[in-house]
């Protein structure tokens, strides 16, 4: 079922589902449509970054079809800049942008995303070897804390471990964008998987390059 929501647009900086962060918006059509949620929407409102994110003004194109419904958990007006708490809900695809007549926020038509069935002993095993790679690439970096991987050690949900984990390493933004798309979470591990061994992979080749400059 299609639903309208008021939608802010974060420049190079993307929320997941369970994800919450602190922003502070001084942009008038932002503080306009967390007031629109907050009044008309029980606090949701759409999250969504630009594709392309070296645009100053984005147009309607440059906008993901995928997006996060976000909660906003608090508010605080700060001399004219908001500071807001907001918590990532769900994905849900994005059937249509809009403004309604004599208003400046951005709308947008939505609908939930349904998560594509998987195979349990298929999940078992991508799970298994995630949380194996994850430690790995913990204990070989200098600067990732090991909090998450009591998050993971203890939930069997692969769509809210890959999120969380995606969320948690320090990816860039085009990279979060890819994972916040990506709607099929056995998918996200793989990537995950990936990305984490390529980077295990960079530190192992820096730490052999130290110690031979140090001999």
């Amino acid at each position: 079922m299609n639903f309208n929501i008021p939608v802010i647009l974060l420049k190079n900086l993307v929320i997941l589902p369970n994800q919450e962060i602190k922003i502070e918006l001084n942009n008038k059509i932002s503080n306009l449509a967390i007031s629109e949620s907050s009044k008309n929407y029980k606090g949701e409102i759409l999250v969504v970054a630009p594709t392309d994110t070296l645009e100053e003004e984005p147009s309607v194109e440059d906008l993901p079809k995928v997006g996060v419904i976000a909660k906003i958990k608090n508010k605080i007006d700060k001399d004219g800049i908001i500071e807001v708490k907001i918590r990532g809900i769900k994905r849900v695809a994005i059937s249509k942008y809009f403004q309604e007549k004599k208003s400046v926020i951005l709308y947008s038509e939505v609908m939930y995303i349904d998560l594509p069935p998987l195979i349990e002993s298929e999940e078992k095993a991508i799970l298994k070897k995630l949380i194996k790679v994850l430690k790995e690439y913990i204990n070989i970096s200098k600067t990732i804390s090991n909090d998450i991987i009591n998050y993971v050690s203890n939930s069997k949900d692969l769509n809210k471990i890959t999120d969380a984990i995606a969320s948690f390493l320090p990816f860039n933004t085009i990279k979060k964008l890819e994972y916040m798309q990506e709607i099929n979470p056995l998918n996200r591990a793989k990537t995950l998987i990936k990305d984490m061994n390529e980077e295990i992979k960079s530190v192992e080749l820096d730490n052999e390059l130290e110690e031979k400059m140090e001999e």
